[in-house]
């Protein structure tokens, strides 16, 4: 990995501190136990780092042929018929990948404010997931409805002439729940596809709870 990548990289950590305090405040998220956010957060991470990459003004997510690169060498030594399979793979995750490059596109295009921001944020993170708390199944739906609505109150607030402008970002935070998990990791913080399965809950549950 070059100097330019773990520039990037050690960026992208940085704005996931940043982003994983800002939920601790969330009015859209507040209501949730520590531990379900906990949770959510630890799930959720890469689609929500995506999304604030995406606002930043610097590129910090890294180009398809980077994250390939590391295995191109191999693929003239590998049987024909596993290369085959490995070139379907790697094609699909093109594909996956031009999903994520045209999400980006969109999201930079509408220029999204703060409070979009904050709204889509809660948006992606409020999905029912496995091991939530009774109350937090309860609260769920409240809150996704909850932001949601304000999301389209206030899109159609501050920008009139575009009544869809909400309906399409809650459809490009859809898409990004499509991309695999592995895929959006490699691409913003490949140093942890290899960690220990431990260290991002430790990160995360770190933020949540310090003062």
């Amino acid at each position: 990995m070059g100097m330019g990548s773990l520039l990037r990289e050690d960026v992208c950590v940085q704005l996931l501190v940043w982003v994983v305090k800002q939920c601790r405040s969330s009015p859209y998220l507040s209501p949730l136990s520590t531990n379900d956010l906990l949770l959510l957060l630890t799930r959720a991470w890469p689609q929500l780092l995506l999304l604030h990459a995406a606002c930043c003004p610097s590129t910090l997510i890294q180009k398809h042929s980077e994250v390939d690169d590391d295995d191109d060498e191999d693929d003239d030594v590998k049987p024909y018929t596993e290369g085959v399979g490995i070139s379907v793979k790697r094609e699909q995750e093109k594909n996956k990948w031009c999903d994520v490059k045209a999400a980006l596109r969109t999201f930079k295009e509408h220029s999204l404010d703060t409070t979009e921001l904050l709204l889509l944020s809660a948006v992606i993170i409020l999905r029912i997931q496995p091991g939530l708390s009774l109350e937090g199944h309860i609260l769920m739906t409240a809150l996704q409805e909850r932001a949601q609505s304000c999301l389209h109150s206030h899109s159609s607030t501050v920008c009139p002439p575009d009544p869809l402008r909400a309906s399409n970002l809650l459809l490009l935070v859809a898409l990004l729940h499509h991309v695999p998990r592995p895929l959006l990791i490699h691409a913003l913080t490949p140093s942890l596809v290899d960690a220990p399965v431990h260290t991002l809950p430790f990160l995360i549950a770190t933020l949540l709870t310090t003062p």
